[in-house]
């Protein structure tokens, strides 16, 4: 597989494969927010009233799980630090 990261800052990256866009990464306050309004700088109490329980729960992050598109929250402290969406599949 070839793969291919875009920069956009130091706050926004797309990683390609193939020539496929599998991971999107937000890593700063920069008005990207999900589908549903998250947005890093969020609070965890948003997280989990917006999403409710996590697919799986990692030191520092919550993985959401639809099909084959995960959505993953990294935390610091209980504020969201960086939002990551990938493909598998």
């Amino acid at each position: 597989n070839s793969g291919e990261v875009w920069s956009y800052g130091n706050s926004f990256e797309i990683t390609f494969i193939d020539g496929t866009a599998r991971l999107i990464t937000s890593k700063a306050n920069n008005g990207i927010k999900t589908a549903d309004g998250i947005s890093v700088g969020d609070d965890a109490g948003k997280l989990w009233r917006t999403y409710g329980r996590a697919y799986k729960s990692m030191k520092n992050a919550y993985l959401y799980r639809n099909s084959f598109i995960y959505l993953k929250f990294t935390m610091s402290g209980e504020k969201i630090s960086e939002i990551s969406i990938f493909v598998d599949g």
